[in-house]
């Protein structure tokens, strides 16, 4: 075995047996290539990365490449989830050698860790000329390399300002809500008008993406981008959940889809996917509540319900840990094979439900010691689940296998069969209860057991989103199980670390998510140590992160061991800028707590990239929603009274994301917003629960009839 059988991370783990001479990223590792004066290979992917599983098989478990790297090169792997801040600095150093990006990364590195070769998944014959040609050239020609990556150092040091040409000094006011509108214009050639999201594969669903969208079509005052926001995202919704990138059988999202039609997915499943993915459709389904939508048939409605509920069983059922956190994901391979876990042949479906009705028969006629079954029922059933599943003879994708996926919304399929609706849910229930016990008897595809912080904060967020879409009690409970969660295990000596119970300290990454779920804690459960939780990490993150002369957080704490170069995440990935979630934090806490220096600075770090969100806004939505939120007032929403929970409830069931809402039984709360708002006898004779609303420092009187407060959201 090598150095990694000492690793955490399940995916270094997967490498202590290669004969690669491994090493984790460590100061040990890097002080060995400066002694002996040796190029360091790094090599960058994660557990479910199906490309890093292969090059493993054909490259770093060969004795030949293997022997070739240890002579050559101090190797040395890292996970990318649970080093983002070593990836973030190699993956820029190959896209500035004029590169696609992507996973595994493979770069070349002089001892002193500066880069001058990159590239991603090397074939085992081209890799070992490769190896081949580097060795020779650091023997022979060691300088001409040195001068290659000090080129490549200078260009990693070139800040952000200069390298995303940020405006030194920024436009000193916000895009209005009119120039919004010119941006989304812009972002609608890239719609998919046939099958959905955005037009390219792969297909990613970009949840931040479409979550702009809802908001902005909440926000703009032009009914034609307005209707035509919402009919799109809808559109894109349904679209992914009646696809093969949703598993219908076991519920949760796959990371993307091969192709255009969401048809055939890669078959990894993620936390930060599922996590987000609750939060859009928990909020798309709050939206299309709305009285004043007329456009979204019931059907829609139902099909976000369903989606939500079966993502949180998935989650719950698959990736929670037992001390009540969520691991990172499930690999797309089982027994060396991509998918093979998730889809069926149409014979092995009609033998699997075959057995069954003989079960049935069996259980039925005890007697029978013919076990007759009756073959036109079972032809029917057949026939009802392949038209169903879209389940073909000769298989949907290859080798005569067939990835479920859906061509219509249940109501549609009701009425094409002319069932009953309950008679449907029966059966519904029945094929994927049967077709999930079958599966599951199969080789699983590896677990990445690993649990990261930020997505557990984004999960959390998740839950409570969803709870707030469907009311149900029995999340609250997994909801307070994961805050306490993350507060025991993740943070500890008043700072967040990558890991439960790890020496890495935690990344803007982390604290970010962790503030913004802590922020919507607070607004269902209205425990004020939720909020002051949030702050005291905000308060680390200012220390910490922030760089004054540029407005924005760094990726890394100040006190981590220093790498290469400091960077700044400012663009969304799969994962919304850690810098536009800090900036949307600052903002509804400086509302929540009214302190107006966080504002200033959430509204200074937009200013500095706001012109990013006009040339591109697919890779700046999160930032677009924090403008959307600065563009329009908030409102700041307060409730006094005995049913402050049940009004809160309420309100949150209207979609209106440009507002805070505060609450207490007594209103005795130690924030300015409730000041002269205590609920005493003198003050409330009537025992009245009061709703106050106020907008840019104007308040409304206070109201007690809840539905006057409802439709005053509704109109506003």
């Amino acid at each position: 075995m090598n150095n990694l059988q000492f690793a955490h991370s399940p995916y270094l783990l997967q490498h202590a047996h290669n004969p690669v001479n491994w090493y984790e990223w460590s100061e040990e590792s890097l002080n060995i290539a400066q002694k002996e004066q040796k190029p360091i290979l790094l090599s960058v992917g994660y557990a479910s990365c199906h490309w890093c599983h292969v090059m493993e098989k054909e490259s770093f478990e060969n004795q030949e490449v293997a022997d070739a790297m240890n002579n050559t090169f101090i190797c040395i792997k890292v996970d990318r989830e649970e080093r983002p801040d070593i990836d973030a600095i190699y993956m820029e150093a190959l896209q500035s050698m004029g590169q696609q990006g992507g996973w595994p990364l493979t770069a070349f590195l002089m001892p002193d860790t500066k880069p001058f070769y990159a590239g991603t998944y090397f074939p085992k014959d081209y890799f070992l000329q490769l190896i081949d040609r580097i060795s020779m050239l650091f023997r022979t020609k060691k300088e001409e390399l040195e001068q290659s990556a000090e080129e490549f150092f200078v260009a990693l040091k070139i800040s952000d300002t200069e390298k995303y040409h940020l405006q030194k000094n920024p436009l000193k006011r916000l895009l209005s809500i009119g120039e919004m509108d010119k941006i989304f214009e812009n972002f609608i050639p890239n719609i998919d008008l046939k099958y959905g999201g955005r037009a390219k594969s792969p297909k990613f669903p970009m949840p931040c993406l479409w979550e702009w969208v809802l908001h902005y079509a909440n926000n703009t005052q032009n009914e034609n981008s307005k209707k035509f926001a919402f009919d799109n995202l809808h559109f894109a919704l349904e679209k992914m959940a009646l696809g093969g990138i949703y598993d219908q059988v076991g519920g949760g999202f796959s990371r993307y889809s091969v192709d255009e039609r969401w048809h055939v997915p890669h078959f990894e499943k993620m936390l930060y996917d599922n996590a987000q993915l609750l939060s859009l459709y928990a909020k798309a389904y709050i939206q299309s509540t709305d009285k004043k939508i007329d456009f979204l048939p019931d059907s829609t409605k139902k099909l976000y319900v369903k989606i939500v509920y079966q993502t949180l069983i998935f989650c719950l059922q698959e990736l929670h840990t037992k001390n009540n956190g969520f691991y990172s994901g499930i690999d797309a391979d089982s027994e060396g094979e991509e998918g093979k876990f998730y889809v069926f042949t149409q014979e092995e479906i009609k033998n699997i439900f075959l057995e069954e009705f003989k079960k049935k028969n069996t259980e039925i006629n005890q007697n029978n010691a013919e076990n007759t079954i009756n073959n036109d029922a079972l032809e029917q059933e057949l026939k009802l689940i392949y038209d169903y599943f879209e389940v073909e003879k000769n298989g949907n994708w290859e080798h005569f296998k067939n990835v479920l996926f859906c061509k219509e919304k249940d109501d549609n399929f009701i009425k094409k069969h002319q069932l009953l609706p309950q008679i449907f849910l029966e059966k519904y229930k029945f094929w994927r209860e049967i077709l999930f016990n079958y599966r599951n008897q199969r080789v699983r595809p590896a677990t990445d057991t690993k649990i990261l912080t930020s997505w557990n904060a984004m999960m959390l967020l998740g839950m409570i989103d969803a709870y707030k879409a469907l009311s149900e009690k029995w999340l609250l409970v997994h909801i307070y199980n994961l805050a306490d969660f993350l507060q025991e295990n993740c943070y500890k000596n008043e700072m967040l670390y990558r890991q439960p119970n790890r020496p890495e300290l935690g990344f803007l990454e982390d604290y970010a998510h962790t503030i913004q779920a802590f922020i919507a804690l607070y607004e269902i459960t209205f425990e004020n140590k939720y909020l002051l939780f949030a702050e005291k990490l905000l308060h680390y993150t200012q220390e910490n992160f922030w760089d004054e002369e540029e407005n924005l957080f760094y990726f890394t704490d100040k006190n981590a061991p220093s790498l290469l170069v400091r960077k700044k995440e400012i663009l969304d990935n799969v994962i919304p800028s850690s810098n536009a979630v800090m900036a949307k934090n600052l903002y509804r806490l400086g509302h929540i707590f009214s302190k107006n220096a966080y504002q200033i600075q959430a509204t200074n770090m937009l200013l500095q990239v706001q012109k990013l969100i006009a040339q591109n806004v697919e890779y700046m939505s999160e930032w677009g929603q924090v403008l959307l939120l600065m563009e329009k007032p908030l409102l700041e929403i307060v409730i006094v009274g005995e049913e402050y929970q049940h009004f809160a409830k309420e309100i949150q069931k209207i979609y209106y994301p440009n507002k805070i809402i505060l609450a207490s039984k007594t209103g005795k709360e130690n924030f300015e917003l409730f000041e002269n708002r205590e609920n005493t006898p003198e003050n409330n004779p009537k025992n009245h629960t009061f709703i106050y609303i106020c907008q840019d420092k104007s308040c409304l009187l206070p109201i007690t009839d809840l539905e006057d407060a409802l439709q005053y959201l509704r109109e506003n």
